[in-house]
C-alpha cells in the first residue's frame, strides 16, 4: 500500500508472501510521482524499486526496532493496517480470494 502524509491512499492486493518487485512495479509505478521521496521498512525489494524507478528512498529498520528515523516514519502504514485488521476480525476468517475485490463502506 501507498499513503501520503495527507491521508491519501492506494491499496492493492499482491498475493500472499512478501511482495516482490514485479508486483511493486505493477502497482505503483502509476501512482507514485517520480519525485516523491518513498520511505519503507527495511526490505530489500523497496530500495530495489527506489533504484529501479529513480525515486528516492529513506528507510526505517522496524526489524532493528527503530519506529522512527528523522522525519521518516511507516506509522500511517501501519494505522491503516491496524484499522483493516479490526475490520476484517467481524468477518471471522474471509477466504483470501476476495480480498482483491473492493469493500464496500471501507474508506481507504
Amino acid at each position: 500500500m501507498a499513503r501520503e502524509r495527507t491521508g491519501a491512499t492506494c491499496d492493492y492486493h499482491t498475493g500472499r508472501g512478501p511482495v516482490r518487485l514485479a508486483q511493486l512495479k505493477t502497482c505503483l509505478v502509476g501512482v507514485l510521482a517520480p519525485d516523491v521521496l518513498l520511505i519503507s521498512d527495511g526490505a530489500q525489494v523497496y530500495r530495489h524499486f527506489a533504484r529501479d524507478t529513480g525515486m528516492s528512498h529513506s528507510f526505517v529498520n522496524v526489524s532493528a526496532g527503530v519506529q522512527v528515523r528523522g522525519a521518516s516514519h511507516i506509522q500511517n502504514v501501519n494505522g491503516w493496517h491496524s484499522r483493516f485488521k479490526n475490520w476484517m476480525i467481524r468477518l471471522r476468517g474471509v477466504a483470501s480470494r476476495y480480498l482483491a475485490r473492493p469493500v464496500p463502506g471501507l474508506s481507504s
